[in-house]
């Protein structure tokens, strides 16, 4: 360790405890919580402002008095589709088209990782938190014998920007990553730092006080992949001199004012829409100054009746106009992220075909305006991939060593789309024949690829069909003439 490296450290953990990046972690935490069904903590976190009594019957019997609605779980699943199919995956030479064939040895290798990283499960997880969280930061990490994508929140991370290029997280001074480990019921929070100092690239195991505890990968505390091995997911442009998007504040706040005010009209069924028997001439109703009602409760009062007068009261439950604004905070959320109006009612307000698809056409284009940012990230993903694999190779795993050369093609499915395929069809057709657009134009558009992977699918699509019909002993269909001007 070099007095430099060390120095890192310090300042990696000493960013971990920045008031504002303490009160953004905070706020990425809820985001996260809800993301992962745990409501209650936050649920309750409002619920104490806006309902300061009723939010200690709610509760009580760990929360059970609460009605929770999945609200950040539904926005991020609503809009992370592009790896709801897995993708197909392919590897190429830089600079090239031609996919390796599945008997090459590094295909084979890459068939493995896929399985061992579990790709499917992991990207469906790192979309979706990218989406809820603004970013998510993916670390291909050797573990036992194998490689493993971890997915790390943001509030995971402390980082040291660089000097040059503050906003580039690739180039920061350090990327400390918070290990933590149950140990007899008590947790423990332990940093793994990553460290480049202008000349040595450097990691190390600390504990919370920035204390060295071990190297668990490379003797010395050196860094053998000579880059940092994290890669951070965002959907956007981080502003300048910045290396995370600010928290989804909007989002955190509704999902908690939602499951407050749901409760709310919970608890107002139970104790309001039944009527309340009341009996006056006794005073055994009145505890401490304060009426205890219920539907299960006699509220007895003192009072000018007669002894024994007994009757029935029904309070006015207003649930209609408490619906009402809970919709309407749902509506004004959905239309301010351009997503259909109705997206989280549970009713439809769209009324027509028309109307529908063209919700959906908005919805898709929020949706494929990820398509080029997700491959840009997988190929920097891949890229991190290959450093870790190839530097476990030279040092005696067994596994097949990456060509310098080699990168990843990713093959995204298109997003379906509620419209009449025959009608897209024919307008293709027309549209081609007039030369207004073109099928590679059209897969291009569809999958977010480059003009040059768009143009090599189709000819790998028409070649496969070609031999499949030559097989089958079948002739090729005859071409459409081109429509009458």
């Amino acid at each position: 360790m070099t007095p430099a490296t060390d120095a890192l450290v310090r300042l990696a953990i000493a960013a971990s405890k920045d008031a504002l990046h303490i009160q953004r972690c905070e706020q990425w935490r809820g985001l996260h919580e809800f993301l992962q069904d745990k409501h209650r903590e936050q649920t309750l976190l409002s619920a104490q402002v806006t309902h300061p009594e009723a939010s200690k019957v709610w509760a009580q019997a760990n929360g059970a008095g609460f009605m929770y609605v999945p609200l950040v779980r539904m926005y991020a699943e609503r809009l992370s589709v592009a790896f709801d199919q897995a993708p197909a995956t392919y590897l190429r030479r830089a600079g090239t088209t031609d996919r390796l064939p599945e008997s090459d040895p590094q295909v084979k290798q890459w068939r493995q990782d896929v399985r061992d990283i579990r790709f499917a499960q992991t990207m469906q997880q790192v979309e979706e938190m990218t989406t809820a969280l603004g970013q998510a930061a993916v670390s291909p990490t050797w573990v036992g014998d194998r490689i493993r994508w971890r997915i790390y929140a943001p509030y995971e991370l402390a980082i040291v920007r660089g000097a040059n290029d503050p906003d580039a997280f690739e180039n920061a001074r350090a990327i400390a990553i918070q290990i933590r480990t149950v140990v007899g019921g008590l947790e423990h929070l332990d940093w793994l730092v990553w460290t480049y100092d202008g000349k040595t690239w450097g990691s190390g195991l600390y504990d919370h006080g920035g204390v060295f505890k071990d190297s668990p990968l490379f003797q010395g505390g050196l860094n053998g992949y000579m880059r940092h091995p994290v890669v951070q997911w965002q959907w956007r442009q981080t502003p300048s001199g910045e290396v995370f998007i600010e928290p989804d504040e909007p989002l955190l706040q509704l999902a908690r004012k939602v499951n407050v005010h749901n409760t709310d009209m919970s608890h107002g069924m139970t104790y309001q829409v039944h009527p309340q028997p009341v009996v006056w001439g006794n005073p055994e109703g009145i505890q401490d100054g304060a009426v205890v009602t219920g539907p299960d409760v006699m509220v007895k009062f003192t009072g000018r009746r007669e002894s024994g007068d007994f009757e029935f009261r029904t309070p006015v439950l207003n649930i209609g106009e408490l619906r009402s604004t809970i919709n309407y905070w749902l509506t004004t959320f959905a239309v301010s992220r351009g997503l259909p109006p109705d997206t989280f009612l549970a009713d439809s307000s769209t009324r027509n075909l028309g109307a529908k698809q063209e919700e959906t056409a908005e919805l898709n284009r929020l949706r494929k305006r990820r398509y080029p940012v997700i491959m840009d990230a997988m190929r920097e993903t891949f890229d991190v991939h290959k450093s870790v694999g190839n530097y476990w190779a030279r040092h005696g795993a067994d596994r097949i060593e990456y060509g310098a050369d080699i990168e990843l093609e990713v093959e995204l499915q298109p997003i379906a789309r509620v419209e009449d395929r025959q009608a897209k069809a024919q307008a293709d057709e027309i549209a081609i024949a007039r030369g207004e657009t073109s099928t590679p134009a059209i897969v291009q558009q569809e999958t977010g690829v480059t003009r040059e992977e768009a143009i090599a699918a189709v000819a790998r699509n028409l070649a496969d069909e070609a031999a499949a019909r030559d097989a089958a002993g079948v002739a090729a269909p005859a071409t459409p003439a081109p429509p009458m001007a």
